[in-house]
């Protein structure tokens, strides 16, 4: 299964959330590949420098996450999505559909309620 990470569920590699724990043993399945864009790295160095964590920490987390670039027409296409979603997670949406993942794994509603209701997309929030 090819997994898509947004950084609500990167972060989860690292932080001690709620769903960490549940995160962290999704992510270990042998049958999940975990894959994002490189807006992913970006994003999980921001929360890491705000939480204090090591930067150290999210290279480790990086390695088991094959990072996909984002192109100049995933750029035009996350601007034309439907949905009210902010412009990082329109991004993500089109990273979901680029790389041709089986799932999206998030925890962030609104982009959940989007890539279901409207782009037909399968999401997971591990818990």
């Amino acid at each position: 299964m090819r997994a898509y990470l947004d950084s609500s569920a990167g972060a989860k590699l690292f932080l001690k959330e709620t769903e960490s724990l549940a995160m962290r043993q999704f992510a270990k399945r042998s049958e999940v590949e975990l894959i994002s864009t490189i807006l992913l790295e970006t994003e999980l160095r921001r929360i890491a420098a705000r939480s204090g964590v090591s930067q150290a920490v999210v290279s480790e987390v990086l390695t088991g996450i094959t990072v996909y670039p984002v192109l100049d027409g995933d750029f035009r296409a996350a601007g034309t999505l439907p949905g009210n979603v902010r412009t990082l997670d329109a991004l993500h949406l089109q990273g979901v559909l680029s790389t041709q993942s089986d799932v999206l794994v998030t925890y962030d509603n609104r982009m959940s309620s989007v890539a279901e209701t409207l782009l037909g997309l399968v999401v997971l929030q591990p818990a």
